[in-house]
């Protein structure tokens, strides 16, 4: 005789319902707990970007176009976007077309 209460066997397929939620799930959390450690390890993304030493990226604009220039510039310098570790930062300057060419690269 058993003691204690015991459920009804779950038909198969219920029960292949059952273990892929919990896999699902358990995959989802461990996921998720690698990824919270990989931040934290990290630093939020500091290590991948050093301000100390950016790459710096100068760029001459004529005068009609500097304005568009410069703003795509700032929403690039947002992104902190890392090359080989260092941070790229671009820099806009306004100058007239025949003295954009005729400078030595």
């Amino acid at each position: 005789m058993r003691l204690g209460r015991h459920r009804a066997a779950l038909p198969p397929q219920q029960r292949r319902r059952k273990a892929l939620r919990r896999g699902v799930l358990a995959t989802l959390g461990a996921v998720a707990i690698v990824a919270a450690f990989a931040v934290v390890a990290l630093g939020g993304g500091a290590v991948l970007c050093s301000a100390r030493e950016p790459v710096l990226v100068s760029v001459a604009a004529a005068a009609d176009v500097a304005p568009a220039a410069m703003e795509a510039a700032g929403r690039f310098n947002e992104t902190e976007t890392p090359v080989g570790g260092r941070c790229v930062l671009v820099q806009v300057t306004e100058h007239p077309p025949a003295d954009s060419s005729a400078r030595p690269s």
